[in-house]
């Protein structure tokens, strides 16, 4: 119960008290008043009327005493009027037994009067002639007393709930930075940190709110705090510092993970990005104007790598930069690698850079199975051709990416699948890194059945939807066919991936939250996960999708988290559950010092903001203990459970 309608209730009761206390006052105080009345009303008429009687009854004149006891007894005043003789002998007698309608027996029988019979001598001459007996009829005491009660009652119903609405109207008043306080401690859960700007006058209230208020401020800055130490440690571990690019190791670890990714790997490209010379172009212009020239080459590939969220950029050497480029056909890459060949003339604008310090760009494809040495060793035979070719030249390695459909051919083939509906659903678990053998939840992954062959994984046609519009169809199948699922009774928590296109429709997210509140049984069984780059790039979407979710019962995570360099303080406006840690971080975290720092400070900042930590990728028993030492909550990966099949639509 809260406590405006606890202290309404001591008030409330309060006034009960009062009244029961004053009305039982009262009411005895009357009561002894009518019975004195009462009293003195019948001796005062038995003592009138015996001595009007007397010389009547001494001449024998019995109807005279008749109608003089019936005139008084008319008026309704008396219960009993009884003339006796003095042996003894009732000579009149009149009973008044009416009843009072308007008052009820039960207050009758709670609040009784006293009646008592009055008696007066009459008198013959000096001697006794009888007695006269009258008694008061209490029915005109009882109105008056339940008249009296009623305006009683009724005054006290009115000063009650006109005390409620004043103690109401009181209390919320008072208590309002009460209801401040506790939509900041809401908010502190959600991880909004907002402080109370209206501070009450009240000694007691005003000091709770600034205690509140110093608490706030305190657990902002702790937060930023630590999100600086982990974007720092990042930074550090794979950042350039000159250029703003990821470094050698970034490069590295990313390519390893993309070409041994499992479920996730699937065809891409990679670019090797070379300036010329620079050596010499720093004995000709000095050493600050070659950081320029490389700073100028980093912030092109920085503007092409904002119109392509996907790509990947690094400077792996003195003057080489790498593109990793997921999810890309050669056909792509081609028009990438033109796209980014004239953005290099930029730097003739804004340098020295003469033709014999041209820009020279290698281009590979890769596929699922290829070896990370083998990809760099095609681009840089790519690079090399290029080099021979003049200035500004870019060269493809020629070798098939094994996909021989064609984009029609593609195109064709999404479309009849999601006619047919022709999909599997896998699951694999999620599993807690400490005891337990319960998973946390599964990951639902999509494939598509190839003939006799093994069905082909999301990560080698989903690009190709994506490209085509495809990428919301597949979604609404799969979460259509879950939800089918789940409704036929199946227990757990499983988590699906939403696509970057369908996290931007909102056309998308309305059908998914009706599907949703149609049935809100299961909401507690879903879990969705949503790619870092499509999340930062519309972060306000973001936000609205996971409240609406939220509020839904469903619970929210970000897939690929670290990927990209965005800074993690974007993680408090979020409704999450979770997060993934992207693979590159988990890779040989055991050996790998700064990946131990990076991960330990990012595992602290989200457990402080009570958001659970999985990291993906882990495939060898030193990584899940690594995990286990840095307090992840959960992991993924083959060593722990690999994907089964599901759902066969």
């Amino acid at each position: 119960m809260s406590m405006t309608r606890q202290l309404l209730l001591v008030i409330t009761l309060l006034f009960v008290a009062m009244f029961a206390g004053t009305f039982t006052i009262s009411v005895d105080n009357v009561r002894h008043f009518l019975n004195e009345q009462l009293r003195t009303h019948a001796q005062d008429t038995a003592t009138s009327l015996g001595l009007s009687l007397s010389p009547h009854l001494a001449e024998g004149d019995m109807v005279t005493t008749a109608r003089m006891i019936d005139a008084i007894y008319d008026s309704g005043y008396y219960h009993v009027i009884r003339l006796e003789s003095v042996g003894g002998e009732v000579l009149i007698e009149r009973v008044n037994d009416r009843q009072f309608e308007d008052v009820p027996g039960w207050f009758v029988d709670l609040v009784p009067l006293q009646t008592p019979l009055a008696r007066a001598v009459v008198m013959d001459g000096w001697k006794q002639a009888g007695w006269v007996s009258v008694s008061s009829h209490p029915g005109y005491a009882y109105a008056e007393l339940w008249r009296n009660t009623e305006q009683m009652f009724g005054l006290f119903v009115a000063a009650t709930l006109l005390a409620l609405l004043l103690g109401l109207l009181a209390l919320r008043y008072v208590l309002r930075p009460l209801r401040a306080m506790e939509r900041q401690a809401d908010a502190i859960c959600r991880q909004e940190y907002v402080e109370v700007t209206r501070i009450p006058r009240a000694r007691e209230l005003k000091r709770a709110v600034e205690a509140m208020n110093r608490m706030v401020a305190k657990i902002r800055q702790t937060f930023r705090d630590h999100v600086e130490l982990a974007d720092r440690l990042r930074q550090q571990a794979f950042h350039d510092s000159l250029t703003g690019l990821g470094n050698r190791r970034y490069f590295d670890d990313h390519l390893q993970r993309l070409l041994t990714a499992g479920e996730g790997a699937n065809h891409g490209g990679l670019m090797l990005i070379e300036l010329r010379e620079l050596g010499e172009f720093n004995q000709r212009h000095g050493y600050e104007a070659g950081d320029r020239l490389l700073k100028s080459a980093a912030a092109i590939l920085s503007a092409c790598g904002d119109q392509h969220k996907e790509l990947l950029l690094a400077r792996i050497g003195g003057a080489d930069f790498a593109v990793l480029a997921p999810d890309t056909t050669e056909a792509e890459l081609e028009a990438l690698a033109e796209e980014l060949s004239h953005a290099m003339l930029e730097l003739h604008a804004d340098t020295d850079v003469d033709d014999g310090e041209a820009v020279h760009i290698g281009v590979a494809a890769w596929s699922p199975g290829d070896a990370p040495e083998t990809v760099l060793s095609r681009a840089d035979v790519a690079l090399r051709q290029a080099q021979s070719s003049g200035a500004r030249a870019w060269q493809l390695y020629r070798e098939g990416d094994g996909d021989d459909r064609g984009a029609i051919g593609w195109q064709q083939f999404l479309a009849s699948t999601l006619r047919d509906e022709n999909i599997v659903l896998y699951a694999q678990p999620v599993m807690p890194v400490m005891d337990g053998d319960a998973p946390l939840h599964q990951e639902i992954l999509l494939r598509i059945p190839a003939g006799n062959g093994a069905p082909l994984p999301a990560g080698l046609f989903m690009p190709m939807a994506e490209r085509f519009g495809l990428g919301r169809a597949f979604d609404k199948l799969v979460i259509s066919s879950l939800f089918r699922y789940i409704r036929a009774g199946a227990a757990g928590t499983y988590a699906v991936n939403i696509s970057s296109g369908a996290l931007h429709d909102a056309a998308f997210f309305d059908w998914l939250c009706r599907e949703i509140g149609a049935d809100r049984t299961f909401a507690a069984q879903l879990v969705f996960e949503f790619p870092e780059f499509a999340v930062v790039s519309n972060l306000d979407m973001a936000r609205e999708v996971t409240e609406r979710l939220n509020a839904l019962g469903c619970r929210c995570s970000i897939d690929h988290f670290g990927r990209g360099f965005a800074s993690f303080s974007y993680l408090c406006s979020l409704s999450l559950h979770c997060v993934k840690v992207d693979g590159v971080y988990t890779r040989n975290i055991h050996d790998d010092a700064d990946k131990h720092f990076f991960m330990q400070a990012l595992t602290r900042t989200l457990h402080g903001i009570d958001i659970r930590v999985v990291a993906e990728n882990v495939e060898d028993e030193r990584e899940r203990a690594a995990m286990a030492e840095l307090g992840v909550d959960a992991v993924q990966g083959y060593l722990l459970g690999e994907p089964v099949e599901l759902i066969r639509n």
